[in-house]
């Protein structure tokens, strides 16, 4: 495991991207997205968090926090981000400061787009994204109502009188119904509307429920629970219709309510709990109690227990990996917090219940036992019901957050507001079921005065590139673009979609093909980044004596080629010169344009760009149009010159071959801050007089 240096945040407000490719952070009034490859900034925006006029009249003029360092300013509390999100596509993300009553929307490709909201009077609680991503759900203060404000029509739709103003509400997985506890008449009541229709309302029934906690909705849609406040444990299932399907209470009653509610991944199964530590488990075959599960002082010894070692963060100081001690049976009791249940919220019961991705393990945490996470077994379908506990983790200080891996179903994090995370893993690391191993680490965090309180996986989980140095890996041709009569785009598949090829901007593959009993190679540059998911994009000429353009250009779909890689002794990052100068001659521009896109698309990037590019006739000349709009939109960063053998009449451009002079006229003067990068088969030997760092790409 590798960890970046420490990057600031306020409110714990880290998100990544649906996608995985960028990791959203919160610091004060600022917004800071960076790429999750190399963590380098790829967009800020300073948020306005500055009062809706009608809220202004409420609330007293803020005033300016100045903090020790005279050259840095902090803006009052009240004014930092409280919330923040991406849309389902990244193309959009939000921050809302819910104390000033405002929501902030910005476009990831166009830093200059904004959109905003003000809440007004009605005030502001929260505020998230609807499944579609083009619409933003805020919900007002005191519970008066939901406001759903669209990005596409800028509309806004209100829902009056939800239970409460920050929880009760669900949309099924597709995304398709809104599901929403109100309160009206003093009854509750449940609403269903319809998101593709302007969230029209489709259904609107009572519930039996005389104070509802919250509500539930199973993973099909098809049923929702809804339970009663703490006092009263009564869970009752309804279908999305509105028709009550059952109602559970356990026998004998316990006195106080429910807790936690947890619906199994495949709607089979619903899991209750509540401040007795003993959890239900229905089924949806008549919502009927099959079996119940107790986290309990006295540990079974058919169960797997592991201890983190004493003092292991200061003998260590927080570096290295180090594997949780086995104990072996008998097991000495748990020390159990029974509380006071006649005491307001007392401190006991089930507090955290989840199900893994595949629903094959539970994991409950209890405040009745605060350092322990307790992970029950459950059967898959073609196996015996006989759920029962497989793990106990017993940790030096309380549990603060533990989160299953959203792609590894045995994988488990966990954070103890100590200077580690601990890890449990089921089996092999990337497949869960591959071996009955199981495994449990403490992992230092090498950084002084750095305690975790929350952890977020990256959506799909850590996903290592495909490419191998040494080994080649064989890829399949899934499309080919035509870009004139001898080249084409050839667009080669990965295995997952959420696969990237693994190439650092700047550096190179080998492609290989067995052609006439040996294996041929040469070196290309993908067009496309790691940025693109699923593929990887070459541009190849081919030629009628070439061996592997020929052999790429006879590809039919489907069809493989070998791959290795990356190599080369350029690897681009921001800031790392002040101007690059480019020589290119035919192809060798794919290597260029990758460095030249990745430049000019992040905008906290100064770096200039001249480019000199050399062809045969104009016809030759690769990707004209896509760097003719580059050179359009970026005039103050990027200048592009063709040079042509054979040029045609009213030609503009260079003739002839890349000469000194040319490169004096059109690049930069040499520098330190100044790197020279060459790429092609055309006479450009006149760069070796150029007295700047080169280097050769490809």
């Amino acid at each position: 495991m590798d960890f970046t240096e420490i990057y600031k945040q306020t409110y714990h407000l880290v998100a990544f991207s649906p996608g995985a490719q960028f990791v959203l952070t919160a610091i004060h009034d600022r917004l800071v997205i960076r790429r999750s490859d190399t963590f380098q900034i790829a967009r800020t925006w300073h948020v306005d968090t500055s009062p809706s006029s009608s809220s202004s009249i409420l609330t007293p003029p803020p005033k300016l926090k100045i903090s020790s360092n005279v050259s840095q300013t902090i803006p009052p509390q009240d004014a930092w981000i409280s919330h923040i999100g991406w849309s389902k596509d990244s193309e959009y993300l939000f921050a809302a400061c819910a104390k000033r009553g405002v929501v902030n929307v910005f476009k990831i490709r166009d830093e200059k787009w904004n959109a905003r909201i003000e809440a007004g009077a009605e005030g502001l609680v929260k505020a998230e994204w609807a499944p579609d991503g083009r619409s933003i759900i805020c919900f007002s203060e005191w519970a008066l109502r939901v406001t759903i404000w669209s990005l596409v029509t800028g509309a806004a739709t209100y829902i009056q009188y939800p239970k409460h103003p920050d929880k009760g509400y669900a949309f099924r997985k597709d995304g398709r119904y809104f599901v929403l506890a109100e309160r009206h008449k003093s009854k509750d009541m449940l609403g269903v509307y319809d998101a593709s229709s302007r969230y029209q309302l489709v259904r609107h029934f009572v519930l039996p429920t005389h104070s509802l906690s919250s509500i539930a909705l199973s993973p099909s849609g098809a049923h929702v629970a809804v339970w009663e406040s703490s006092i009263d444990y009564k869970l009752h299932i309804l279908s999305i219709v509105g028709q009550l399907q059952s109602t559970f209470t356990p026998d004998p009653d316990p006195g106080l309510g429910i807790r936690c509610v947890s619906w199994h991944p495949t709607s089979l199964f619903i899991a209750v709990a509540g401040f007795d530590d003993k959890i239900h488990i229905l089924t949806s075959l008549g919502w009927v109690c099959v079996t119940t599960l107790e986290i309990q002082a006295k540990i079974p010894s058919s169960a797997k227990v592991w201890r983190e070692p004493n003092g292991w963060i200061e003998a260590t100081n927080g570096r290295g990996f180090l594997p949780y001690n086995r104990i072996t049976p008998p097991f000495q009791p748990l020390q159990m917090n029974r509380g006071d249940p006649a005491k307001p919220n007392p401190k006991i019961g089930v507090v955290q219940m989840e199900w893994n991705t595949n629903g094959t393990l539970l994991m409950v945490r209890s405040d009745a036992s605060p350092n322990t996470v307790h992970i029950f077994s459950f059967p898959t379908p073609t196996e015996a019901f006989a759920p029962q506990l497989r793990s106990v983790l017993l940790h030096d200080k309380p549990v603060l957050s533990a989160k299953w891996s959203p792609v590894r179903s045995g994988e488990l994090a966990i954070c103890c507001n100590t200077g580690a995370i601990y890890v449990w893993q089921d089996g092999d690391p990337v497949d869960s079921f591959a071996s009955n191993v199981e495994i449990a680490e403490c992992v230092g965090i090498p950084a002084m005065e750095f305690d975790v309180k929350d952890i977020k996986w990256s959506p799909d989980g850590p996903r290592k590139p495909v490419l191998d140095p040494k080994d080649y890996k064989e890829f399949p041709l899934v499309e080919k673009i035509v870009i004139s009569p001898n080249t084409a785009l050839y667009r080669f598949g990965l295995p997952h979609p959420e696969d990237q090829l693994g190439v650092p901007i700047g550096q190179h593959i080998t492609v290989a093909a067995d052609i006439n009993g040996k294996l041929v190679a040469r070196s290309y540059t993908p067009t496309s980044s790691d940025d693109d998911k699923g593929h990887f994009d070459l541009v190849i000429k081919s030629y009628e004596q070439g061996n592997i353009s020929k052999f790429v250009g006879n590809l039919k779909l489907g069809e493989k080629i070998k791959v290795r890689g990356p190599k080369g002794q350029f690897k681009y990052y921001p800031g790392i010169v002040r101007e690059f100068a480019m020589i290119a001659g035919g192809t060798g521009i794919t290597p260029m344009y990758q460095i030249i896109t990745h430049v000019l698309y992040n905008s906290q990037d100064t770096t200039k760009i001249s480019l000199i590019y050399a062809n045969q006739t104009d016809e030759d000349i690769l990707l004209r149009s896509e760097l003719d709009e580059l050179a359009a939109r970026h005039k103050d960063r990027f200048k592009v010159y063709y040079v042509l053998n054979t040029a045609p009449a009213n030609w503009k451009g260079g003739v002839g071959f890349v000469s000194k002079d040319m490169i004096k006229e059109r690049c930069a003067a040499p520098a330190d801050d100044m790197k020279m990068l060459i790429c092609g088969k055309h006479r450009i030997s006149e760069t070796s007089s150029f007295e700047t760092e080169k280097f050769h790409l490809g």
